[in-house]
């Protein structure tokens, strides 16, 4: 079953240091998540991860400071998301331990996503138009 991306590829105005960028591609891959795939597909842990990606760079306090309140039918699952929250209790070397800059960890979690993305989307992941 080939199943659309509709959040890819971004805009060509997609700025990977934006949490308000971050914030609305996340509003868009929750939408897919809910409305379009399975969770038995292959493309929902990808989707899972993908979506925590997006959730940690528009909100990279979590667990702490604001955040705004995801679907409860997307767990709090995956390998992304469960790293981070590892990282924050180990107070280590997690994005949270105030050291690295907001910058930093963006463009960090940029990279991730980049790789992540490529596994069921082998194209541009930013639009030239």
């Amino acid at each position: 079953m080939d199943l659309s991306i509709p959040f890819l590829p971004l805009e060509c105005t997609f700025d990977p240091r934006s949490t308000h960028q971050w914030a609305s591609l996340l509003n868009d891959i929750e939408c897919w998540l809910i409305n379009e795939v399975d969770t038995s597909h292959p493309q929902w842990e990808w989707g899972l991860d993908a979506f925590w990606m997006a959730f940690i760079s528009a909100f990279p306090m979590f667990p702490g400071g604001k955040w705004c309140h995801w679907d409860p039918r997307i767990p709090l699952e995956g390998q992304f998301i469960q790293g981070w929250l590892n990282s924050d209790e180990e107070g280590s070397e997690g994005e949270l331990d105030g050291v690295i800059s907001l910058e930093h960890t963006l463009l960090g979690i940029w990279e991730m996503f980049c790789r992540h993305v490529v596994l069921f989307y082998p194209f541009a992941l930013i639009s030239t138009q």
